[in-house]
């Protein structure tokens, strides 16, 4: 490991330049392109040096994680270098956190719960940026990796709860239409909630109906014909409302239902 004292000759000029120019991007580059040969703790100290200077540039945080990256995969996951190429992703995700480059590339190796971290490390001003990557990882991977995505919009309907209905086609989209009708009910009896996609009450609610009627076998926190009937009384004028409630009767084989006026 290299000390103020001991840097070879050959670093001379270059320390010199930084000394001048301890902000200039090119100058940290240059240097580090010279040291290219070093060993890798040589390396990440002079990365950490120059984003010491220049925590805004995304060119140093890059080249660094990338390096941190090459070398963690020749280690065995949950090594020390594992653990240090994780917390430095971390850093830059927190001071990089407006920069969609930096934080794809970041999200592309951190685990659920580093994210987590990364999270409560930044003003909730700025999760709006954090979540949009969040979500794509949920929605491309929701058949695969259902749980863990399963948590990530159950979290972030907390942080959005007028995004609700985004949440209630992701559970659609993967089969679990008893906690997408138990989120849809919980909206259409909140009488704050704005539907984001302009939809009425009586068109959420028809939602409702349609995944009640058609998923019979799949729900069981809820029951149809109390929230069909309900409906009737709300909504007098719907006569659609009565054909939801016929094909809720004929699921159920109940025949004297089926043929409600």
């Amino acid at each position: 490991q290299e000390t103020r004292s001991h840097r070879p000759r050959s670093d001379r000029p270059y320390e010199e330049d930084i000394l001048r120019n301890p902000h200039n991007v090119k100058s940290w580059l240059r240097y580090i392109d010279m040291k290219s040969k070093s060993p890798p703790k040589v390396l990440y100290m002079l990365y950490e040096r120059a984003l010491k200077q220049l925590p805004g540039s995304y060119k140093l945080w890059y080249r660094y994680l990338r390096l941190r990256r090459i070398h963690a995969r020749r280690m065995c996951p949950g090594s020390l270098l594992h653990e240090e190429t994780n917390n430095a992703h971390e850093r830059a995700l927190v001071t990089m956190h407006k920069v969609q480059f930096i934080c794809r590339f970041c999200f592309s190796l951190l685990s659920l719960s580093r994210g987590n971290r990364s999270l409560k490390a930044l003003p909730i001003t700025q999760h709006d940026r954090i979540w949009m990557f969040y979500l794509r990882f949920a929605d491309k991977h929701g058949s695969s990796v259902n749980e863990t995505c399963l948590r990530i919009y159950r979290r972030y309907v907390k942080f959005a709860p007028d995004d609700m209905e985004r949440f209630i086609e992701f559970l659609m989209r993967n089969g679990n239409a008893n906690e997408a009708s138990m989120k849809l009910a919980e909206i259409i009896n909140d009488d704050n909630f704005i539907s984001r996609q302009g939809k009425s009450k009586f068109q959420l609610w028809q939602q409702l109906c349609s995944i009640l009627v058609k998923n019979p076998l799949k729900i069981s926190s809820l029951k149809p014909d109390p929230i069909i009937r309900q409906g009737i009384h709300r909504y007098t004028d719907q006569v659609s409302i009565y054909s939801h409630l016929r094909t809720s009767a004929i699921h159920q084989s109940n025949c004297k239902v089926a043929t409600f006026p």
